[in-house]
């Protein structure tokens, strides 16, 4: 994407931005909460671009304006633009290298911060920009070494030190920061805003050493501890009082999809005016979400929510509450929560606010991320029950999902009356529990609801079903995949099995449903083996029950899983499954009764797998028909709600 370029006039002798354009563009700015609210700004302020010669005071909260819209292609781009134009700037490089690292190209980001900061022990400005690129890439350990040597080198230069210890500062390294700062106390030289940061860096430090915390992260838990001898007010006589599910975002992911079902469910029950497990519903269900962005989808489950006529909060477009309206809220607690990454104590505020208005007696946190803002959040709003719900694998398996606050924040959830904790299936409620150090059990198993699978499918899947037969008119068995296109669902295994067994099966078709960023990889693997017209991606559908019935075995080998829905779903349909062990699959799958466990989860062998495929296809339907019994039995919507609603009424299953 080129932008700036685009937008931004080089002709001499432009004015120079006005003080209050420069005023207005970073008022914007600050102001834009949502991406629609960035876009419309930034549109406002377009003609302007060309109008005055190019300025960092005005262009670069252009840049971030740019940067709250959510645009993923091109933002790299339209950064190093920034960069071009203002090559001592420091927020192009920092922006550039967090670009990078969203990526997954931390390597190219290092070389690229290295040839744009060659000189950090003779440049004072380079050596700021390499630090905040180190910072962004989460290069700590390059990052540390480089700030000794230039400390190092210009022992006097206290600007600099000021600088670092803010960037130790914003990573939550409070008593490095403070150490960095040792000895410059109330320094004559330092300006008003300096000395604030000085001070505050000491108080934190401080206050950690008063609470014997190891780090800011483990302070949540100092904050979740206030709560450890609270007496959660009475529930609604009678029936369920006010439920709300918490996530953060409702992209086309399987627990998003999960999440959805349960309270479209939950609602249809509140209007039939029918019970769950002995109770009524005393208000409709509610969810509430961090953002939801047009550009990443992450709204795509939306549409289903209103459909359901389910009432949704979006936290990014509320304003934030003065803290005057919560008196929950002391001194002292208030005192902790400065130590909460500024998203999180910002959203704390306005879910507080929002459990409170509601008068919430239930909160459902769905996944980590959904745990970690809204537990904290309903405690202090004095929420009853709690449910933190986990739904893949822990963090310290999945390090790029982890916080460091997660792991004090659960530890101390634990020992609050009216917290519970679930997850979607028993590995990952063992793999919580090891990691929390909790006792085997403790985390509630409540299986992903899934309900019925039909065969019906639109004018666009019969179209694409009919061409796969007439391209394979000599097949009589048909293998399916369902999966994301993507490393951890493994698809170029996948692939390597179709091509081997197609060829030796030449009445065997392969059908792969999905997208994915490997999809055009695969179709190519395929083309070059001659085997178009016996593997076929199809690319995604609404109607996999459609391709579910005409398939004789599932086929799936992620390397990694929760309770993957896919195979229910197999299995609802009576199709036999051949998977990995991967996440839950083992609590789906009944080994040599409803279908076949592969050996490992990465990386089975080839010959392995096609020679346990042609087994379970020498007697499908036996292994089928167990299946489609055994998921009836253990996925059904019914005993999946009753499940949760005995959770949240009295905290055990």
């Amino acid at each position: 994407m080129v932008f700036f370029h685009k937008h931004i006039s080089t002709k001499p002798n432009l004015p120079v931005p006005p003080e209050v354009l420069i005023s207005q563009a970073e008022q914007m700015m600050a102001d834009a909460q949502t991406p629609e609210q960035a876009e419309a700004a930034l549109e406002r302020l377009l003609p302007d671009m060309a109008r005055y010669a190019p300025d960092p005071r005005f262009l670069l909260p252009c840049g971030m304006l740019l940067e709250k819209m959510r645009l993923k292609d091109g933002m790299l781009d339209a950064w190093f633009e920034l960069y071009e134009l203002f090559p001592e700037e420091i927020l192009p490089i920092r922006m550039m290298m967090r670009w990078f690292r969203r990526l997954n190209l931390v390597e190219e980001g290092l070389v690229r911060l290295h040839v744009l900061c060659p000189e950090p022990l003779a440049s004072h400005t380079q050596a700021e920009q390499l630090v905040a690129g180190l910072t962004e890439l989460k290069e700590y350990s390059a990052l540390d070494s480089l700030v000794q040597q230039i400390l190092a080198a210009f022992p006097d230069d206290h600007s600099f030190r000021l600088y670092y210890a803010q960037m130790l500062f914003q990573q939550e390294r409070v008593r490095e920061a403070n150490a960095i700062l040792e000895g410059l106390g109330a320094a004559p030289w330092l300006g008003a805003v300096a000395q604030k940061t000085v001070n505050e860096i000491a108080a934190r430090a401080s206050l950690l050493d008063s609470y014997n915390a190891e780090d800011s992260a483990a302070m949540i838990g100092k904050m979740v501890e206030h709560f450890t001898r609270r007496s959660p007010r009475p529930l609604s006589a009678g029936g369920l009082g006010p439920v709300v599910f918490y996530t953060g975002q409702l992209g086309a992911g399987g627990a998003e999809r999960q999440m959805t079902r349960i309270a479209s469910a939950f609602m249809q029950h509140y209007q039939d005016k029918t019970s769950i497990a002995g109770r009524t519903l005393l208000a409709p269900p509610r969810v509430c979400i961090r953002h939801i962005t047009a550009a990443t989808q992450s709204g795509f489950f939306l549409p289903v929510l209103a459909e359901a006529g389910i009432d949704v909060n979006i936290l990014n477009e509320a304003p934030l509450p003065e803290l005057a309206g919560i008196p929950e809220i002391s001194a002292e607690l208030l005192a902790l929560m400065d130590f909460l990454p500024r998203d999180i104590y910002e959203n704390t505020l306005k879910l507080v606010r929002y459990f409170k208005e509601i008068k919430a007696e239930y909160v459902y946190c769905w996944q980590d991320g959904g745990v970690l803002t809204a537990a904290l959040a309903a405690l202090i709003a004095g929420v009853p029950r709690i449910v933190a719900s986990f739904r893949g694998m822990p963090p310290n398996l999945r390090p790029d999902m982890q916080r460091p606050q997660m792991l004090p924040l659960y530890k101390a959830l634990r020992h609050i009356p009216g917290v519970s904790f679930s997850a979607n299936n028993g590995v990952a409620a063992r793999a919580y529990e090891r990691w929390l150090g909790f006792d085997t059990g403790e985390i509630t198993v409540i299986h992903n609801a899934v309900p019925p699978v039909l065969p019906e499918g639109d004018a666009a899947d019969h179209a694409i079903w009919a061409d796969i037969k007439a391209k394979s008119p000599e097949c009589n068995k048909t293998v399916l995949g369902i999966f994301r296109f993507e490393h951890v669902k493994n698809p170029r295994l996948w692939v390597e099995v179709a091509k081997a067994y197609a060829t030796r099966h030449p009445n065997t078709r392969f059908v792969a449903l999905g997208t994915g960023t490997l999809l055009e990889e695969c179709r190519r693997s395929i083309a070059n083996a001659g085997l178009a017209e016996k593997v076929f991606f199809p690319g995604a559908t609404d109607h996999v029950g459609f391709f579910l019935h005409k398939a004789d075995i599932l086929l799936h080998l992620a390397r990694t899983e929760g309770l993957p829905n896919v195979l229910i779903e197999g299995h609802l349909a009576g199709v036999p499954l051949l998977a990995t062990p991967a996440g839950g699959t083992a609590e789906i799958l009944d080994d040599g009764v409803s279908g076949v466990l592969l050996s490992r989860a990465d990386g089975a062998p080839v010959a392995e797998i096609t020679e346990k495929l042609a087994h379970v296809l020498a007697s499908p339907d036996r292994m089928g028909v167990a299946g489609q019994r055994q998921a009836r039995r253990l996925f059904s919507m019914a005993r999946i709600l009753d499940k949760t609603v005995t959770l949240f009424t009295t905290g055990r299953v």
